[in-house]
């Protein structure tokens, strides 16, 4: 869960502004210092296209603040740089002012569309991590539920048991009582030193050792059943 949290914050930053900035305005510097050189040789379109670059990766690192100061700034490095009169803002021909508005135009609207569309990846990432977080908690929820429905279940089975256990408690104990008040009848009897003829003091010894024998068959019924409930519980 906090995982998830903090990466819903970071997806939830705003693109970084100032980084997109210090990248764009670095671009435009090595963009200028790489073709001022070698102007003489090349078309005017050539520095124009190499400056929109600069406002295409600001606008993808920094968003539409970030393109749109880089494209100012691409503006007045190619006026200064690569229009006549070069180091100065002014611009004598019609055509190179028309070529430079244009140049304007472009890179204000690659840059916002760019920024836009970065903008719009941003988001479908932030959704996309948002759903597999939403979805990561859900898994745990189910897990947690599934948990506490088989304690439940196990709760429910060991009171079960407890229940059985003690309605055969009373069984047996009501069962015991029988035999055991048959043999200590029959040994009342052949203690009290009466004179028994031999057939009845057979019987009584006979009633003394069946009880005896029901009664090890009730507690080995007993235990069996004690073994089968505990290996039912595990």
């Amino acid at each position: 869960m906090r995982e998830n949290r903090r990466v819903l914050r970071s997806l939830r930053r705003e693109p970084s502004g100032g980084t997109g900035i210090a990248l764009g305005l670095a671009l435009v510097l090595a963009v200028t210092a790489t073709v001022t050189p070698v102007r003489s040789h090349v078309s005017r379109a050539t520095p124009a296209l190499a400056l929109v670059l600069p406002v295409v990766l600001a606008g993808m690192v920094g968003g539409r603040a970030a393109a749109l100061t880089t494209a100012i700034a691409a503006a007045a490095a190619l006026n200064l740089a690569f229009i006549p009169p070069r180091w100065t803002p002014k611009i004598n021909s019609v055509d190179d002012a028309v070529a430079f508005g244009v140049f304007v135009v472009i890179a204000l609207v690659v840059g916002t569309l760019v920024a836009r569309e970065a903008d719009r990846r941003r988001a479908a990432e932030q959704r996309s991590a948002e759903i597999q977080a939403l979805y990561r908690q859900y898994e745990a929820v189910v897990a947690e539920r599934e948990r506490l429905t088989e304690e439940s279940h196990r709760m429910a089975l060991l009171e079960r048991v407890d229940e059985q256990r003690k309605a055969l408690l009373r069984s047996v104990s009501h069962d015991l009582r029988t035999p055991l008040a048959a043999i200590r009848a029959a040994g009342s009897d052949m203690r009290s030193g009466a004179d028994y003829d031999a057939v009845t003091r057979d019987e009584l010894l006979d009633v003394v050792v069946d009880e005896a024998e029901r009664l090890d068959r009730l507690v080995s019924n007993l235990l069996s059943l004690s073994r089968i409930e505990a290996a039912r519980v595990l």
